[in-house]
């Protein structure tokens, strides 16, 4: 049973490292002009793909400070939304027997208030 989930582990973040690669000449420089609360709510996809794709793709030189602070939480706050944001993740839901499903039914309303409790914050505070 390890074996098998470290295998599917392995393919995922295969398949999240190829995706990331593929996709960053494209996208290299195109988010340097978002204004910081425009990348905090992009990042919401963190719940959705690996967060090391999107800060391989968002994270960049010559970056404003606001930027990179309203980036980074925004990662970090979209990533128990849904199960498959990481490895972590993925092993607690599989050793309790966690669905995606039943994961997103909690993780989805409860993490979409934190979210917005999230930025409010980073938006009252100064950098």
């Amino acid at each position: 049973t390890v074996l098998v989930l470290a295998g599917r582990l392995f393919a995922a973040l295969c398949g999240l490292i190829l995706l990331g690669a593929g996709v960053l000449p494209a996208l290299e420089g195109t988010l340097r002009g978002v204004p910081p609360s425009g990348l905090y709510w992009l990042n919401a996809v963190s719940a959705v793909l690996d967060n090391g794709v999107l800060a391989a793709l968002e994270f960049e030189p010559g970056m404003l400070q606001d930027q990179l602070r309203f980036a980074y939480c925004g990662i970090l706050a979209a990533d128990p939304l849904l199960v498959i944001a990481g490895a972590p993740n993925l092993v607690a839901a599989d050793r309790l027997g966690i669905t995606p499903r039943a994961w997103a039914a909690v993780g989805i309303p409860a993490g979409a208030a934190l979210y917005l409790c999230c930025f409010l914050y980073l938006a009252a505070t100064p950098g």
